[in-house]
């Protein structure tokens, strides 16, 4: 809360220095205003750069997707007539017919001369990944160009072994019926388990060897070819190219067959453009009833944009705040005598009538700043006269006050009638009654201490001393109608504070607070020390004070009230003790009054803690 409150009087201050200074609202409007125009222009250049981004990208892609299609078609081509090269390979036909006779062991020489020669068909083209033998029996022999004598398992394993033999189970069947087109196309399955970047396509072919017929096919040959090469080797897709266009493959039944993304692989088409708001480009295939597709994704094209517009802005923003900058300086500079101004008039209002200022110009604003060196010598001139009027007026004041303290001393003799009180007091010692010496004491000292001549600032260990033989005759005179306590620390003793000060408070507590109470009444004095602070309470038991008296002490007791009271009381004497104490405190002098009929009444005090270095009689 400490944090919030400090940012608010920060912020107030910012608002009112920028209310007080016309330079800020100029330079603020100056950059408000362009910065605005800035962004509506920027606007409008980034909308119309994204439409022709779009346009541009949408033709550039089509051309590029045209082309890649034809480099789709004959790469597919060449996978395709490699193969068949393979399945009328004479040799290739003699060494799987002869290692099919002689077994399935790799130790036979007929093993080897088939692995010799599935390695070499292996490397026709760099395409092809692994070339496979397939017979009625099953896999007769695999040879994987990236995993064979790698530490990689076999491909044709497992899962994977039913869908080779499901191919094998293919192509007999378009070789039993004629089928037109004898070999069958698999994307299924798309990745070795060791090498997860690869995606892979598997076509298989009947081994005829040089046969004309193929009555008599047995054995099939399976290539496994690296899609993900040929669609980089077709332009399809080129990591060179920007990061909103996307290419892939669909097979005849829409499923995603190629994406550089392997997550989508294998995902209906349709699903996954649900999945976002991009443009879609395609082209159909010449073989297996694929498509080529190229996405354009809008979204990312649009945030390339904005990234675009917001780093303009911000260059803009930055030199504009360079352009208000020295329009700033500008102005303030123009406006100089109106600053000289106002600086030497706050200087005025500290109390400095002699400021002026320093002319360095003689345009409109510095014949403002002449006038206001004129208005300066009128107010010295006056400021002279009011203090000559007023210096004979306090000499008047005084010489009247010291005329009515000398009729005042002429009449009475607070000397003679401490010294009588003593000599009546050894008379009634001696007549053996101590309470009334001890009661003639206390009237002495109170009489002493009140019309001494010492200055009206004693300790507050004295006043504490004055107030309590105050107390004592009070009670004495009324009977016991009440009682008191105080407690104040002694080390508080020496601490300077004014002159009966405590009983205007003491006095209200006895006349209006015990008025119609005839016993067991109660005044409390109390005082402790609170952070630099020393605080003071006057609390007794009483009737309260009326609400409207209260209502009006309470007024009288704020800063600057004037107390108005008819009848008797001692509202006026509060008053009064409570102005001499702001005079003498200053403002951290704090008073409060709490008080309700029934409930008595309570005055606090807190007092500042005076400097350890101050005179005892400070005025």
């Amino acid at each position: 809360m400490h944090s919030v409150g400090k940012w608010k009087r920060a912020w107030s201050r910012l608002i009112q220095y920028a209310k007080s200074h016309i330079w800020v609202a100029l330079t603020g409007s100056m950059i408000l205003f362009f910065l605005g125009l800035a962004i509506i222009f920027q606007n409008y250049l980034k909308n119309e750069y994204f439409n022709y981004l779009v346009d541009e990208t949408w033709k550039s892609e089509q051309s590029m997707l045209s082309v890649s299609s034809k480099n789709l078609n004959g790469l597919l081509f060449d996978a395709l007539h490699v193969g068949s090269e393979a399945a009328i390979n004479k040799k290739l036909y003699g060494v799987v017919k002869n290692a099919a006779e002689n077994g399935g062991s790799s130790r036979t020489q007929s093993q080897r001369d088939l692995t010799s020669e599935l390695t070499s068909i292996s490397h026709y083209a760099g395409d092809i990944a692994a070339v496979s033998i397939v017979t009625e029996e099953g896999l007769l022999k695999e040879y994987g160009r990236y995993w064979t004598g790698s530490g990689y398992t076999n491909f044709w394993v497992g899962e994977n072994l039913q869908v080779l033999e499901g191919l094998y189970s293919d192509v007999m069947e378009r070789l039993e019926y004629d089928m037109v087109g004898r070999y069958c196309i698999s994307t299924q399955p798309a990745f070795h388990t060791g090498l997860p970047d690869m995606t892979l396509i598997h076509v298989a072919l009947p081994l005829v060897g040089a046969n004309t017929s193929f009555d008599n096919v047995s054995q099939v040959i399976v290539f496994s070819f690296r899609l993900d090469s040929i669609a980089q080797s077709s332009g399809l897709v080129d990591d060179s190219r920007q990061d909103y266009t996307y290419g892939y493959l669909t097979d005849r039944d829409g499923i995603i067959i190629y994406h550089t993304n392997k997550q989508y692989i294998g995902m209906p088409e349709e699903d996954y453009l649900r999945e976002t708001s991009a443009m879609e480009l395609h082209q159909p295939l010449e073989y297996f009833g694929w498509n080529a597709h190229i996405l354009i994704d809008t979204d990312n094209m649009r945030n390339d944009v904005n990234l675009m517009y917001r780093q303009g802005l911000i260059f803009y923003i930055i030199l504009l705040m360079l352009c208000g900058l020295l329009w700033q300086l500008l102005v303030r500079r123009i406006l100089a005598p109106i600053t000289s101004i106002r600086e030497a008039m706050e200087k005025i209002r500290a109390g400095n009538l002699n400021q002026k200022i320093e002319i360095q110009g003689s345009h409109e604003l510095w014949q403002l700043a002449v006038e206001y060196n004129d208005m300066v010598d009128t107010l010295n001139q006056q400021k002279q006269e009011t203090q000559r009027s007023f210096a004979e007026k306090m000499q008047s004041v005084k010489l009247r006050n010291q005329a009515e303290r000398e009729a005042l001393e002429s009449q009475i003799n607070a000397h003679f009638i401490c010294n009588t009180l003593n000599a009546i007091n050894y008379n009634v010692m001696e007549a053996g009654n101590d309470e009334v010496s001890g009661l003639l004491k206390s009237l002495a000292n109170i009489l002493h201490y009140t019309f001494s001549r010492k200055t009206e600032y004693v300790t507050l260990g004295e006043e504490i001393e004055w107030v309590q033989q105050y107390l004592r005759l009070q009670k004495y005179r009324l009977m016991d109608r009440f009682e008191y306590e105080i407690n104040f620390p002694s080390e508080y003793d020496e601490w300077p504070c004014c002159k009966l000060f405590l009983q205007p408070f003491v006095e209200n507590s006895i006349l209006h607070g015990f008025e119609n109470i005839e016993q067991g009444g109660l005044i409390c004095i109390t005082g402790h020390a609170e952070e630099d602070r020393f605080v003071i309470q006057i609390r007794d038991n009483g009737c309260g004070i009326r609400p409207e008296i209260s209502l009006k002490l309470k007024r009288a007791l704020e800063k600057g009230k004037t107390l108005k009271l008819t009848g008797t009381g001692s509202g006026i004497g509060i008053q009064n003790v409570v102005t001499r104490m702001r005079m003498y405190f200053g403002e951290r002098f704090e008073v409060k009054m709490e008080t309700s009929e029934g409930n008595g009444t309570c005055f606090t005090f807190w007092l500042p803690i005076p400097k350890t270095d101050r005179e005892e009689d400070v005025i």
